[in-house]
């Protein structure tokens, strides 16, 4: 049976931190199992971040066909330090540019033996087309050829049957979130890309760039002009964390793991020893790591020693972004100098509030709580509903209100809770 309870509080409460403010807080805690939902406590508090390096989302290039140009756009991206991923037809293949390719970093995917349309394809010819040219792949360059995707994104039940049966990764499907991409095709606007650039880092979308050829070759190219243009405006969304540029394989290796792993945390005095639980390593032993992050917000201690070398430690400004290599071992060590998992004023504000700071706000607006995020919504005092985000996010940009006081409202889930939240905040110019 589905018990629900129902609490109402008002808290009026200044933080231990002056940058932290949370006023007049009502929660209402709605439980939807049987399960019993255990106090929370400062270890909870300490969790896997949505995208590695706790960016905002992913971000793909992927680049089809065997076209000449494509040496010329890993090139580009190489300037930047970005990697992206060159889908290839294994009937016909430059051999030695792609061999380049990947020793540089970029990924090679398979993109069937001869570009079939898969959709008006039989088994047989389906069965054939991914599995030959995954093998010729593999054999002519060396490798383990883990991506796949559909020729003109051309697909049905069969065809994703056999993508599943040879390949990890497939462009075009995700058991976790819709994946819609954009094309980058010769009458492509710079406006038009960074629309949708925007609105995937509002929304935590993976987002998914594929074209074929730049400056005249392959099939509607783009400039490669325009291609600048765009990792010019992507490398500024990386400096603000916005943005996570990868290859498909480790972007959707890592969006498998957020949702495949269970993260289990023990404290013994000032030692947190973190276990990751169900890591398939038999599903990712072609892949060359499988990196996680987590978060440490600097509330619970602002001083942190690993003691694992293949960690590597990023400071944010609100928090700990730890990165570790899930191959190399399952379960990490860490000293957070003073921490104390029953922290009786922590865990006040976990059991019952949510923080919301800086406040004042004038551009970005973190939020803090235990759990995942499901739904962020901003009014303004009339009850006018000003912002919406339905994803799983941390801050929200509210640099375009007008100044004044506002009501956030936010649903989480933890322990199979579903938790709303309200909080009011003061926006500055």
């Amino acid at each position: 049976m589905k018990h629900s309870i129902k609490l109402f509080l008002v808290i009026i409460f200044i933080c231990f931190s002056s940058d932290i403010l949370l006023c007049q807080v009502e929660l209402n805690s709605l439980k939807i199992t049987t399960e019993n939902n255990s106090t929370s406590n400062s270890l909870d508090l300490i969790k896997i971040c949505r995208w590695k390096g706790d960016a905002t989302t992913c971000i793909n290039f992927s680049f089809d066909d065997n076209n000449i140009s494509s040496s010329k756009i890993s090139q580009i991206f190489d300037r930047y330090g970005f990697k992206a991923t060159f889908f290839v037809i294994s009937s016909y293949m430059c051999v030695d540019s792609l061999k380049d390719i990947l020793v540089r970093g970029h990924e090679i995917g398979n993109h069937t033996y001869s570009h079939l349309d898969l959709s008006k394809a039989d088994t047989f010819q389906i069965d054939f087309q991914i599995r030959k040219g995954k093998e010729m792949v593999e054999n002519t360059l060396g490798f383990k050829c883990v991506s796949f995707a559909s020729p003109g994104h051309n697909k049905n039940k069969l065809s994703r049957i056999s993508q599943q049966k040879y390949h990890l990764f497939d462009r075009d499907y995700s058991d976790y979130s819709v994946h819609q991409y954009k094309p980058l095709i010769s009458n492509s606007k710079i406006e038009g890309i960074i629309s949708y650039i925007n609105a995937g880092i509002d929304n935590g979308d993976v987002l998914l760039l594929v074209g074929h050829g730049i400056d005249g070759d392959g099939y509607s190219p783009i400039t490669s002009n325009l291609l600048i243009q765009i990792l010019d405006f992507v490398k500024e969304n990386t400096k603000s964390n916005d943005l996570w540029v990868t290859t498909l394989k480790e972007g959707l290796q890592y969006e498998n793991l957020y949702h495949e792993l269970t993260l289990i945390k023990e404290l013994n005095g000032d030692t947190v020893k973190l276990n990751f639980i169900n890591y398939n390593k038999e599903k990712y032993k072609d892949l060359e790591s499988s990196l996680i992050s987590i978060e440490i917000p600097y509330f619970l201690s602002n001083e942190l020693t690993t003691i694992c070398e293949s960690v590597v430690v990023k400071k944010m400004t609100d928090k700990f972004v730890l990165t570790m290599d899930l191959k190399k071992d399952s379960s990490f060590v860490f000293l957070l100098k003073g921490f104390e998992s029953n922290n009786e004023s922590i865990n006040k504000l976990i059991n019952e509030s949510i923080f919301v700071y800086p406040n004042p706000v004038k551009n970005i607006l973190n939020l803090r709580c235990v759990g995942e995020i499901l739904l962020v919504e901003v009014f303004d005092l009339t009850g006018r509903l000003r912002l919406k985000k339905t994803s799983k996010i941390s801050r929200i940009d509210v640099s375009k209100l007008e100044s004044g006081n506002y009501l956030i409202k936010m649903k989480t889930i933890n322990n199979n809770f579903i938790n709303e939240y309200k909080a009011k905040f003061f926006k500055i110019k």
